[in-house]
Protein backbone atom coordinates (compact mmCIF):
# COMPACT_ATOMS: atom_id res chain seq x y z
CA UNK A 1 0.00 0.00 0.00
CA UNK A 2 1.77 3.33 -1.00
CA UNK A 3 -0.40 5.12 1.40
CA UNK A 4 2.50 4.03 4.19
CA UNK A 5 5.01 5.77 1.90
CA UNK A 6 3.10 8.74 1.01
CA UNK A 7 5.26 10.95 4.02
CA UNK A 8 8.76 9.56 1.79
CA UNK A 9 7.06 9.78 -1.58
CA UNK A 10 5.08 12.87 -1.37
CA UNK A 11 7.10 16.25 -2.31
CA UNK A 12 8.00 18.67 1.17
CA UNK A 13 6.21 21.93 1.38
CA UNK A 14 9.45 23.72 1.55
CA UNK A 15 12.65 22.79 -0.26
CA UNK A 16 15.81 21.73 1.92
CA UNK A 17 17.56 24.25 -0.79
CA UNK A 18 17.21 27.79 -2.13
CA UNK A 19 14.55 27.35 -5.24
CA UNK A 20 17.49 29.22 -6.80
CA UNK A 21 20.01 26.33 -6.66
CA UNK A 22 16.79 23.83 -8.00
CA UNK A 23 16.73 22.87 -11.55
CA UNK A 24 13.68 21.37 -13.19
CA UNK A 25 12.72 19.94 -16.51
CA UNK A 26 9.07 18.71 -17.41
CA UNK A 27 7.38 17.26 -20.23
CA UNK A 28 4.39 19.07 -21.17
CA UNK A 29 2.68 15.58 -22.14
CA UNK A 30 3.48 13.84 -19.49
CA UNK A 31 0.81 12.03 -17.76
CA UNK A 32 2.58 9.62 -15.08
CA UNK A 33 3.99 12.61 -13.76
CA UNK A 34 1.52 15.04 -15.15
CA UNK A 35 3.13 18.74 -16.13
CA UNK A 36 0.48 20.58 -14.38
CA UNK A 37 1.23 19.21 -10.96
CA UNK A 38 5.27 19.37 -11.65
CA UNK A 39 4.75 23.03 -12.79
CA UNK A 40 2.77 23.59 -9.52
CA UNK A 41 5.23 22.42 -7.09
CA UNK A 42 7.84 24.32 -8.73
CA UNK A 43 5.90 27.98 -8.86
CA UNK A 44 4.62 26.93 -4.85
CA UNK A 45 8.64 26.82 -4.18
CA UNK A 46 9.56 29.71 -6.20
CA UNK A 47 12.12 28.08 -8.63
CA UNK A 48 13.14 30.79 -10.88
CA UNK A 49 11.63 30.52 -14.61
CA UNK A 50 15.08 30.38 -16.06
CA UNK A 51 15.82 27.36 -14.24
CA UNK A 52 12.59 24.94 -15.75
CA UNK A 53 13.19 23.96 -18.47
CA UNK A 54 9.79 22.92 -20.48
CA UNK A 55 10.24 19.80 -23.34
CA UNK A 56 7.31 19.37 -25.69
CA UNK A 57 7.12 15.35 -24.73
CA UNK A 58 5.04 12.91 -22.74
CA UNK A 59 7.12 10.28 -19.63
CA UNK A 60 8.93 8.34 -22.00
CA UNK A 61 9.98 10.88 -24.88
CA UNK A 62 10.90 12.84 -21.69
CA UNK A 63 13.30 9.61 -20.59
CA UNK A 64 14.69 9.26 -24.25
CA UNK A 65 15.44 13.20 -24.08
CA UNK A 66 17.67 12.68 -20.69
CA UNK A 67 19.12 9.55 -22.01
CA UNK A 68 20.02 10.31 -25.96
CA UNK A 69 20.07 14.52 -26.15
CA UNK A 70 21.61 16.79 -25.51
CA UNK A 71 19.49 19.40 -24.04
CA UNK A 72 19.54 17.28 -20.27
CA UNK A 73 23.58 17.75 -20.61
CA UNK A 74 23.28 21.27 -21.27
CA UNK A 75 20.91 21.61 -18.16
CA UNK A 76 23.13 19.70 -15.94
CA UNK A 77 26.34 22.22 -17.11
CA UNK A 78 24.24 25.22 -16.49
CA UNK A 79 23.37 24.35 -13.12
CA UNK A 80 26.96 23.47 -12.10
CA UNK A 81 28.70 26.80 -13.66
CA UNK A 82 25.54 28.35 -11.61
CA UNK A 83 26.83 26.67 -8.24
CA UNK A 84 30.59 27.48 -9.46
CA UNK A 85 29.34 31.24 -9.58
CA UNK A 86 28.07 31.30 -6.27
Amino acid sequence: NLEMLRCVLDPPLKTGIPPDRIWAALGSRDTTIPYQFGSEMLREWNVPDENITIWNVDHFGFIDRLIRKENFQNLIRKAIESVRKQ
